[in-house]
């Protein structure tokens, strides 16, 4: 699996993954969207519904191309969860910062 960088990446049938905060959803590629060239049509391998993908989106977030590889999906939720964590640690040292302004005990 790689990062979604660019158009030329999608196949008949590739798989697109999206992978945000440890949750997944997938995709099957189908085509460009025939209105709108900025999105694609995508089959979603959950609900089996059509839904419109916005390539400009796919680039920023964390969407994937290729077959599901289980161990890059596990290691890429741990990446995420790594990321959280850090946020989660600056907030909390934030708030000690804060009690020490305002004159109050850690």
């Amino acid at each position: 699996m790689e990062r979604f960088k660019d158009i030329l990446q999608l196949t008949a049938n590739c798989e697109i993954t999206e992978i945000v905060d440890g949750e997944l959803c997938r995709w099957k590629y189908i085509m460009i969207h025939p209105e709108d060239g900025n999105y694609i049509l995508a089959i979603n391998c959950f609900t089996h519904n059509v839904d419109s993908l916005s390539l400009s989106s796919m680039k920023r977030k964390y969407f994937f191309i290729g077959e599901g590889d289980v161990e890059f999906i596990i290691r890429e939720k741990i990446r995420q969860k790594e990321d959280i964590l850090e946020l989660v640690k600056r907030d909390i040292q934030a708030l000690y910062n804060e009690l020490k302004f305002y004159g109050f005990k850690e």
